[in-house]
């Protein structure tokens, strides 16, 4: 079986907004992280930074690990849609 031809993906006009959505909550995420470090950490008690800087860490590492395993299971999932590996599912109602 032949595999399709890889396909240039353009951006239209109409896909700006979440584009601009998606850096503006980036930006804001961000800037709330920065403001959160400078101007309240140093208020924590050393327990909850502790708790804080566990959880923080966790967040940074785990993401990439998490999207990682996100994106390899949709390829999975796509390169055997088109080996045609996938078996059609059958409706419980209709019969054999």
């Amino acid at each position: 079986m032949r595999l399709p031809t890889k396909v240039a993906i353009m951006s239209q006009r109409s896909d700006l907004g979440p584009y601009v959505a998606a850096i503006a909550t980036t930006i804001a995420l961000i800037g709330g992280l920065v403001y959160f470090v400078r101007e309240l950490w140093p208020v924590l008690p050393p327990w909850l930074a502790l708790i804080g800087f566990i959880c923080l860490a966790v967040a940074v590492i785990g993401y990439p690990i998490y999207a990682l395993y996100t994106l390899a299971r949709l390829s999975d999932r796509h390169l055997a849609h088109h080996k045609g590996d996938h078996k059609p599912k059958r409706d419980k109602d209709c019969a054999p």
